[in-house]
């Protein structure tokens, strides 16, 4: 079974940037499928059934949703155990979890509608903009993603950057000389940030300047460009991998359910639970024409339901 990872992607996701820079980081090989930045993604729903956000990873069978799920398994690829939730003290996992959520949340409020819309206007057409932006408004209903006033926001963003420059002022990254989920998790939003309002780290913070060009400069590894059709002949062709005994044990392995996101984008996903355990949901969905193919989502952060 290849062993090679594939990211369903779109140039301008946050979430899928701060997988990429890990990429850069660890030189890695992986292959690059571009999806719209909203539904409908009618290549990559077989895959991952209605999951509605990106990035989505894909290794043979296996589709991994959440990029808690798919560090993990940059982290299992690479040997570099730093990259995985689990492998973190309680305290780091808290602080990956207000940034994937409080200044992710932030960083988008702290723009003005004005710039968005011009720099949205700059990667394409008014009528994409005006679907996209309906899009992310619809994503938000019903979750618990709360995003703050503009001015609130930029506060927010704004005091993230001196407590980051705090952060590196004695090391190279925020846990030492080399970098960790965290500092993955800081650097995305900020990178969507700047590039929607065409600014820089403010120079005065020069300690936080040269913490996001570190990041910045790692690149993307060595990605090469595949075709959906092509992802989807991979996974035709591949089984899912075992599912180790310790994940099988779980009360509602064997019944169908449904998981979905419980922030936002609630879309569920529908099959068999085949494993479960503390940090992993794995459902199977079978089609005709593509087989078995397990979906990995993360226990944190997303609804269980059985069907």
């Amino acid at each position: 079974m290849s062993k090679v990872l594939i990211l369903h992607h779109y140039e301008m996701s946050p979430f899928s940037e701060k997988v990429r820079a890990m990429f850069g980081y660890c030189n890695l090989e992986w292959q690059s499928v571009l999806t719209s930045a909203m539904p409908p993604r009618p290549l990559l729903l077989p895959l991952a059934g209605g999951y509605r956000r990106i990035p989505v990873a894909q290794i043979g069978a296996d589709i991994f949703c959440d990029t808690r799920i798919i560090s993990a398994e940059v982290a299992t690829l690479t040997q570099r155990p730093k990259f995985a939730m689990p492998s973190l003290s309680a305290d780091e996992q808290a602080y990956i979890e207000y940034l994937d959520s409080d200044i992710f949340s932030a960083a988008f409020s702290a723009i003005s509608p004005l710039t968005l819309m011009s720099s949205l206007l700059r990667r394409m057409s008014p009528l994409k903009v005006f679907a996209l932006i309906r899009d992310r408004l619809s994503m938000a209903k019903g979750g618990n993603l709360r995003r703050p006033s503009a001015k609130k926001a930029l506060m927010i963003i704004r005091k993230q950057m001196q407590d980051l420059d705090q952060r590196v002022s004695n090391a190279q990254y925020l846990q030492g000389d080399s970098p960790t989920l965290a500092d993955f998790s800081a650097f995305h939003s900020l990178w969507f940030y700047f590039a929607m309002t065409r600014t820089k780290p403010p120079s005065e913070l020069s300690n936080f300047a040269a913490w996001y060009a570190r990041i910045a400069d790692f690149g993307h590894g060595k990605r090469q460009e595949i075709s959906p059709e092509s992802a989807l002949d991979i996974a035709k062709k591949a089984l899912p991998r075992a599912i180790p005994d310790s994940m099988r044990e779980d009360e509602n392995v064997g019944r169908r359910v449904q998981i979905s996101p419980s922030d936002y984008g609630l879309v569920a996903v529908e099959g068999v639970l085949v494993g479960a355990d503390s940090e992993r949901l794995i459902l199977a969905k079978t089609s005709e024409d593509l087989g078995e193919v397990n979906v990995h989502f993360p226990r944190h952060g997303y609804t269980l339901n059985v069907v």
